[in-house]
């Protein structure tokens, strides 16, 4: 057995583990299913050779008196469960899928992987994974994906080896936070956040509870596809990224809900290198962005503004979210998460149809050999915020997720949220001249609706 360091933030979320009782807001998920079907014993092959390859996944991760340490050990294993599922229908299916993944883990005894088979007949089977934040990101989450299924498919086809090892980034990133790059960093973030107010406070429809639990559901949405089209021009014509209007129609949303000018987002960054790009791990810092809705502000001129914070941002994203909040001394409130309390997440996928692909475009289809893959999106990772928004850019289409904390928010508000942000999404977009603060939340058939009940129609 030997043991590693955790990152800072890898510490943080072991904590939240420990401490919450529905701890299953940090659960991520894959789910496919496979056509024509595969037999038990091929992916539990391939499951084990995954456990071989990645040391991550033959870990206990644990916070004690000795400190925050990752303990491997060749003794673990990953049981490929199973279920007979050929009488199973659809939403049958994906309800019991979603009860393996919502399982909290006990990380200190047990694998941060589970897996799942659900043999459906020799036709069709459904794999379904599930795994702590701790000890991946997504795009590690996706490498494991497409490394089980080209194994299972074709286990004679030798998969690359790994030049890195998580253990290593760690030790680094450990040793970095001592050194005068990580102090300037330091000194970034608390200059610019020291005067924010810590607390979004968005009106709920829910009486918010004492204590803030990790609980949540999740509204899903599409952009239509001439939106995407004038989106597209739009970003190119400001000289902005998709990522940073999206940023500043959100920013906008909740400006207009809340009401404050000045308040923090949080969007993850991911610290991988390219040296890196094939090692499983957690390769991500959330970097707050600092939010200011002036009079004066349009939406072009905020979206500018916005893109050069979050340029800036980039050059200071090692240093480690949790020490960000300690250095600005946050005084701790049971009831909400610190400093940030809403997120923006944004993923682009490439246009070949890989596996990695498709589960970055949060949906679509991808071949191996002789056999097709669709990817079953069930929910996870929500209640991490309040509001959490999704974004997937794949092949011109824009596909969303808001994922809330349904103690605080009903899915009626919820929905509203959604309807609301694409209408201002909308509405920026074709004239980004409109002033940030004034633009309209409300959709022309909305508008229209309101019109004739005022004139009692």
């Amino acid at each position: 057995m030997s043991s590693s360091t955790l990152t800072v933030q890898q510490e943080s979320m072991l904590l939240l583990n420990k401490v919450a009782a529905d701890g299953v807001a940090y659960n991520m998920v894959a789910a496919v299913t496979l056509r024509p079907a595969l037999p038990h014993d091929r992916w539990a092959a391939a499951l084990r050779t995954m456990l071989r390859r990645h040391d991550v996944l033959r870990s206990t991760f644990h916070l004690d008196g000795d400190g925050a340490r990752r303990l491997v050990s060749d003794d673990i294993t990953v049981p490929l469960d199973r279920i007979e599922g050929a009488a199973l229908s659809a939403a049958e299916l994906r309800r019991v899928a979603q009860d393996f993944v919502h399982r909290r883990f006990d990380l200190a005894v047990e694998s941060p992987l589970r897996a799942l088979l659900v043999e459906r007949g020799p036709d069709e089977a459904v794999l379904v994974l599930a795994v702590h934040h701790v000890a991946m990101d997504f795009h590690s989450l996706g490498i494991l994906l497409e490394e089980l299924i080209t194994r299972a498919v074709t286990p004679e086809t030798p998969l690359p080896e790994a030049t890195r090892t998580f253990a290593e980034y760690a030790q680094r990133a450990r040793e970095w936070t001592a050194t005068e790059a990580a102090a300037a960093d330091r000194d970034y973030w608390t200059s610019l956040l020291r005067d924010v107010d810590p607390v979004l406070a968005l009106p709920t429809d829910l009486v918010r509870p004492p204590s803030y639990r990790h609980v949540g559901d999740t509204v899903t949405f599409e952009f239509g596809d001439d939106l995407v089209r004038e989106l597209t021009a739009r970003c190119r014509d400001l000289g902005v990224t998709p990522f940073s209007f999206l940023l500043t129609t959100f920013s906008i949303l909740l400006f207009r809900y809340s009401g404050q000018r000045q308040f923090v987002v949080g969007t993850p960054f991911s610290t991988r290198s390219r040296r890196e790009s094939d090692v499983v791990g957690p390769f991500v810092n959330t970097i707050p962005v600092r939010v200011e809705v002036s009079e004066e502000h349009t939406v072009a001129t905020l979206a500018q503004d916005l893109a050069r914070q979050v340029a800036a941002a980039a050059e200071h994203a090692r240093y480690p979210f949790p020490d960000i909040i300690a250095d600005l001394g946050i005084g701790r409130d049971p009831s909400r998460t610190p400093l940030v309390q809403t997120l923006l997440t944004f993923l682009a996928s490439g246009r070949t149809a890989t596996i990695l692909n498709a589960f970055t475009a949060g949906g679509g289809s991808a071949r191996v050999g002789d056999h097709e893959f669709e990817v079953l999106d069930l929910r996870q990772q929500e209640g991490q915020v309040e509001i959490g928004l999704e974004l997937y850019w794949s092949a011109g289409a824009v596909r969303g997720r808001l994922k809330f904390n349904d103690d605080l928010y009903s899915r009626a508000m919820a929905d509203q949220l959604v309807a609301h942000y694409v209408t201002c999404t909308t509405a920026a977009v074709r004239d980004p001249a409109t002033r940030a603060a004034g633009i309209s939340l409300v959709s022309e058939d909305e508008r229209a609706r309101l019109l004739s009940l005022a004139m009692g129609g």
